[in-house]
């Protein structure tokens, strides 16, 4: 395990990434068949922003829950989050997940963004499944620099929503796909915050 500036924490881990890169494209397509309707998009929270290039599973984030689909490692993926967050955290609240994939084309990114307000100790991250070489760059408070995280395959970054922001660049391989799995971590209490607009709960406890 890594440590970025007490803030951002890493850890390789050994899954398999052949089966892990099929489930993750085998539960694009399903929110791409089930999910990709106007009607159905003006009525959740999404990543829409002129400033950003990114794919529909991305900003239909709300809408499902990788790990509740039974596909191979997800489950593995889920043990690993949940280890390394709770070496991480040492707060006794109940905590619950949200996760989703996301996938980039050729000049795809994720321009500086937040996730969760730092009073409501909320925790963000995200896996590596197939993305080198490419970075993720972090804006950390009381850190006058910015912060590189090298996207290495089987690589899981996490820390604290505690007022940091972070992009992605855009990818600039045109043969395939960049993939990452992200999550949140939020306490039980604002699981269904007002305004979260989600027709259904996908949280699960962590």
């Amino acid at each position: 395990m890594t440590t970025y500036e007490n803030y951002v924490v890493t850890k390789k881990l050994d899954l398999n990434l052949t089966q892990l890169k099929h489930s993750c494209k085998l539960l694009y397509n399903l929110v791409n068949e089930n999910f990709n309707t106007d009607e159905y998009k003006t009525n959740i929270q999404t990543y829409e922003d002129a400033t950003n290039k990114i794919s529909l599973t991305t900003t239909l984030y709300t809408a499902y829950n990788l790990f509740m689909y039974p596909y191979d490692e997800f489950h593995s993926l889920y043990n690993e989050v949940k280890t390394l967050f709770r070496e991480c955290c040492i707060d006794e609240e109940k905590y619950y997940i949200q996760c989703w994939v996301n996938f980039y084309k050729k000049g795809d990114f994720i321009n500086w963004h937040h996730h969760w307000e730092p009073h409501k100790h909320t925790w963000h991250g995200f896996f590596c499944v197939d993305c080198e070489p490419s970075k993720t760059t972090y804006r950390i408070p009381g850190v006058f620099e910015e912060v590189d995280i090298t996207s290495e395959d089987n690589l899981l970054v996490m820390s604290k929503s505690n007022g940091d922001t972070h992009r992605t660049w855009p990818w600039e391989d045109a043969t395939r796909d960049r993939i990452t799995i992200a999550f949140d971590i939020v306490p039980r209490q604002f699981v269904h915050s007002p305004g979260l607009a989600m027709p259904l709960n996908h949280w699960v406890p962590i």
